[in-house]
């Protein structure tokens, strides 16, 4: 591989990318989007390898289908898969992210009434 830069490394440049773009809150929320362990990313940033392993590549996929796998594990090509349909995916992220408010609130309100 002509990129030095582990998969690690490549990872939270799409965590970052993904916080700065609101898909996600924080690396915690990553991790546990993707069913990480807390602190996941930081100890494969800080291991010698910098490898993130085949099953947890599976879990971030499956959760961030515009990652594009190819470049996480190579560092070749582009960072996503189809930059066309990441508006749509974020505004998609952004009303789930608003009914799950919403449906916290009506259990508030409802646990509340209860009371």
């Amino acid at each position: 591989m002509g990129n030095k830069e582990s998969a690690a490394i490549r990872l939270h440049k799409f965590v970052m990318y993904a916080k700065s773009e609101k898909m996600i809150k924080s690396v915690r929320n990553f991790e546990d989007e993707c069913g990480l362990s807390n602190g996941y990313l930081n100890n494969a940033l800080h291991a010698s390898s910098g490898g993130i392993g085949s099953d947890n590549i599976a879990r971030i996929i499956e959760k961030f289908p515009m990652l594009n796998i190819y470049w996480l594990c190579t560092g070749k090509g582009d960072m996503l898969n189809y930059k066309e349909k990441e508006k749509e995916y974020k505004e998609i992220m952004t009303l789930i992210s608003k009914l799950q408010n919403a449906v916290k609130k009506m259990n508030i309100r409802g646990n509340n009434e209860k009371m």
